[in-house]
This record gives structure tokens, C-alpha cells and sequence, in this order.
């Protein structure tokens, strides 16, 4: 089952938020930042399709376990203080599968009685694979006369990742395809800085201050047989930092640095 019901929510908030600022006086302000922090995005593995006993958990997406990962983030300015950011990433894999080769070998007997045998080679598997994360948000910019520069930023985020992956062996042992989904979908209170270096180009990191998480994984390792599941909570503060460099475009630069 594709799960990709929750991108119709970021997508729908930003529409409505660009017919929104067109009412505006000033011209719009865009920004588009590359961002880096820890890997959001769902994994998961397909089974063997050949085990007796299956078990699964909910996925794991405690930041300090992840690695650092990259991703887009577009923004659109309401006015002097008011932010709607939009953010994701994608990735899409497919594999080729082979054929197994039989051998001489007899798997059961010690390695001594194997000796000058010809090994077995098992099937590689066709496989897809599929991973995105998507989330959207708002932020409001808090001024400092004394260093107009600096924006600090206080937001909240929601949005979610969902990842699938399938594989098919070309061996008589196994059941057709084993496939694999997880997904989790997230909200957070975000706190954080924006630097800017000139009119259009800034710095900024950002810092869940309180967030909640729920994840689900399934599994069907054979055609037919009902889905493994597993689901989990996951509640963070003080979490899950992130770098953002980008460039903002549009509108009066010299009267928003003003503000």
C-alpha cells in the first residue's frame, strides 16, 4: 500500500500560502537553501522469502543513530516577519536480479569433504526501491535592532517519510516477491537563527525544541500471507539540529533588512 496520502497536505498549505502573499503590496520574497542534518528519511529492507519465523519492529529514527543527510528547502516570506517553508528529498532504486548456479558442493558435509568442489551460487534479486521524505511548516522572525542581521526563529514543522522496497528471487524455493514498507510521520516546535551576509544570502540552523514521531513498518515475505506490522512513539526535545545555507530572491532586500 503507497502511503503517499500525506504529501497532499504540504502540497495543498502551499497553494493556498502563494495565493495568499499575491494579495501582499510588497512583492513576494522567495528563499532556497540546501539543508543538512540528520538523515530523516525512512528505510527498510524486504525479507527472505524462505525463513520459518518472521519478527519486525517500528522503525528506528532517533536522529543521534542517523547519518548526516542532504535536502532542498524553499521559503516564502508574509510579510515583514511571517515565513511558509516547504522541504523534501527523493530517491529511487531498481536492481537487476540473476540467476542462481548450481554446484558440486554438498552444504551439509564439513568443509574437508568439500575440498575441489564447485560452490553454489544463490540468485541475486530483483529489487525496487523507494525512500522520500516531505514536510512543510512556518516560522516567525523575531528582529534585533541592534543586530539586524540576525533572525532568530521559532516555527513549527509536520510532514512525514515513507520508504519501500521489493525483491524477487529467481529460485524455485521462494513464493514470489517479498515486500517491505515503513513510514513515519512527525511534528515539531522548532527554534533556531537565520545569519544574513548580504541581502540575499544567509545561514541559518534550526533545532527541534519539543517533537513526536509515529513510525510503522510491514512486511510480507511471501505473496498472499498477511502483512508483519509493527508501530512505535518516538518523543524528543532539544533535537535534531540542522544547517541551512540558501539565497533569497524578490522583493524590497534593502527594506526588509530594515525590519
Amino acid at each position: 500500500m503507497r502511503l503517499n496520502i500525506f504529501l497532499a497536505f504540504p502540497l495543498a498549505l502551499s497553494l493556498i500560502c502563494t495565493s495568499t502573499n499575491a494579495q501582499e503590496k510588497d512583492k513576494p520574497v522567495f528563499s532556497l537553501a540546501l539543508t543538512a542534518g540528520a538523515n530523516s528519511f525512512a528505510s527498510v529492507s524486504a525479507m527472505s522469502g524462505t525463513q520459518a519465523i518472521y519478527e519486525t519492529q517500528a522503525p528506528a529514527v532517533n536522529w543521534m543513530d542517523k547519518k548526516i543527510g542532504f535536502g532542498i528547502e524553499g521559503g516564502l516570506q508574509i510579510g515583514p516577519s511571517w515565513r511558509i517553508v516547504l522541504g523534501g528529498s527523493f530517491c529511487y532504486g531498481l536492481n537487476p536480479g540473476h540467476s542462481g548456479r548450481p554446484g558440486t558442493a554438498s552444504p551439509g558435509l564439513p568443509a574437508e569433504e568439500n575440498q575441489g568442489q564447485i560452490p553454489a551460487y544463490n540468485a541475486v534479486a530483483a529489487q525496487k526501491s523507494l525512500s522520500y521524505l516531505a514536510y512543510t511548516g512556518f516560522d516567525y522572525l523575531f528582529g534585533i535592532s541592534a543586530l539586524p542581521r540576525l533572525k532568530p526563529v521559532l516555527g513549527f514543522r509536520a510532514g512525514g517519510s515513507y520508504a519501500a522496497d521489493s525483491k524477487k528471487w529467481d529460485d524455485p524455493l521462494t513464493m514470489g516477491a517479498s515486500v517491505a514498507e515503513a513510514f513515519y510521520l512527525k511534528g515539531a516546535i522548532v527554534g533556531g537563527a537565520d545569519y544574513f551576509f548580504t541581502d540575499n544570502f544567509f545561514l541559518g540552523i534550526t533545532l527541534n525544541l519539543f517533537d513526536y514521531t509515529y513510525t510503522v513498518s510491514r512486511y510480507k515475505p511471501q505473496e498472499g500471507l498477511a502483512a508483519l506490522s509493527a508501530d512505535g512513539h518516538l518523543f524528543g526535545a532539544i533535537a535534531n539540529p540542522a544547517l541551512r545555507i540558501g539565497l533569497r530572491f524578490g522583493g524590497n532586500e534593502g527594506h526588509q533588512r530594515k525590519r
